[in-house]
């Protein structure tokens, strides 16, 4: 059978079928070519104006770079680090304003309302670092860093000469057993004298009634516990959100300011209810604010969307009040002329945890970033266990002292 030229025909035929449908196909395509073309050409573009743009900032910043210039901006540098961190830390900063204003509040009220009052001004502070916040930025647009700076120098001037004035205390006996210093020279002398320091550990930890020491020694494991997470938590919050969530820093400023209310709401409820009206113990507030910060820390941990994480501030919205009630109880356990050195101690402690918390959280979230983001958060709540079980044991003993005293009057 010969089927040669047949096959030829059908061959050129089929050769002439695929030659159109390549041209038909190129055709179709040249358009996408084209954009495709078009894009990387308007992506080119981009790419040396940028590379111009940048060139010509640096040539700018050549042209007006003299090492005179350098070494009076390195100096100016210099001066406003040593201003910023020499003359708060030679006087004590916030750490000591914050153990005068608490020592004096717990000084002039009595055992009943003092929990009440401490929350009330931890709710002032809590009102005013917001407010704060929002107002240095429209500040600083419409006057300047000098404004700002004057701004808050006026309001400092104003605190300190109503402090002076207004705020008055009742003269009390010279605690030490060394005599009282006179004149300005024996004043500076007592004032550096390091057998105070000896003293304050002394008065802190010396043994008492119900288990004094341990007690005192539980609260400052409770106020480092506490305030470790919370410096720990925000050296890394915001690298936490905008990996997880993709948020920049407008969405996490407005999350937090929505954090901050919910907190300060749950701060007032929890204050105003529980302990001025329901009469709740201190130590039951602190489990319960405990319990709040933990849950919280699971949520964000292992939340799967944005809902979950909004809901997470309203579980969290409790965990203020356990400041208020560790430096409650600890203002129970010691007498008035020993609150200050109490408080002092806890000052210090406070101002130690955020030098370790701070690298302890950055390095647990870059180990990680890659498998949970959220660890970070249980570690938090693993930190925060231990405070609700030191509440929990205090709740124990407050009721069972209460057990014992109705059953001697019974």
């Amino acid at each position: 059978m010969h089927t040669g030229p047949k096959m030829d025909q059908s061959v050129g035929h089929s050769l002439n079928n695929k030659s159109n449908h390549s041209q038909q196909a190129e055709k179709e395509t040249s358009p996408i070519n084209s954009l495709v073309d078009n894009k990387k050409g308007e992506e080119n573009e981009i790419d040396c104006l940028i590379e111009a743009k940048t060139k010509k900032v640096e040539e700018e910043n050549d042209a007006h770079y003299t090492p005179k210039n350098h070494e009076n901006k390195t100096l100016l540098f210099r001066e406003d680090q040593f201003v910023e961190a020499v003359f708060p830390a030679m006087t004590g900063g916030w750490c000591v304003m914050f153990m005068s204003v608490f020592t004096y509040i717990s000084d002039v009220t009595t055992e009943e309302d003092r929990t009440f009052r401490i929350g009330v001004v931890n709710i002032f502070f809590s009102i005013g670092m917001p407010i704060g916040i929002a107002l240095s930025g429209i500040l600083y647009q419409v006057i300047g860093f000098y404004g700002v700076f004057g701004t808050a120098s006026c309001m400092y001037m104003c605190s300190f000469w109503y402090g002076y004035t207004q705020i008055h205390e009742e003269p009390k006996a010279w605690p030490c057993d060394r005599p009282k210093p006179k004149g300005i020279l024996a004043f500076l002398a007592d004032f550096f004298d390091v057998r105070v320091l000896s003293e304050t550990f002394n008065t802190a930890f010396k043994n008492g009634e119900k288990g004094r020491r341990l007690q005192v020694i539980l609260l400052m494991l409770v106020a480092l516990l506490l305030i470790g997470p919370v410096h720990g938590e925000t050296t890394v919050a915001y690298l936490f959100v905008r990996r997880k969530w993709n948020w920049d820093e407008l969405e996490f400023s407005i999350f937090s300011t929505y954090c901050v209310v919910l907190n300060l709401i749950g701060t007032l409820v929890t204050v105003g209810l529980f302990s001025a009206v329901l009469k709740f113990h201190d130590s039951a507030i602190g489990m319960i604010a405990c319990a709040s910060k933990i849950s919280a820390a699971l949520l964000y941990a292992f939340s799967t969307s944005v809902p979950m994480v909004c809901f997470a501030p309203i579980l969290d919205m409790m965990s203020g009040t356990s400041f208020i009630t560790m430096r409650a109880l600890a203002s129970k356990l010691v007498a008035n002329d020993e609150l200050g050195k109490v408080n002092s101690l806890f000052g210090v402690g406070e101002a130690l945890m955020p030098v370790v918390c701070g690298p302890l959280y950055s390095k647990v979230y870059q180990m990680t970033v890659d498998t949970l983001p959220g660890t970070f958060l249980l570690l938090s709540a693993g930190i925060t266990l231990p405070v609700f079980g030191i509440f929990g044991w205090y709740y124990y003993a407050a009721s069972r002292e209460n057990r014992l005293s109705v059953g001697r009057v019974h």
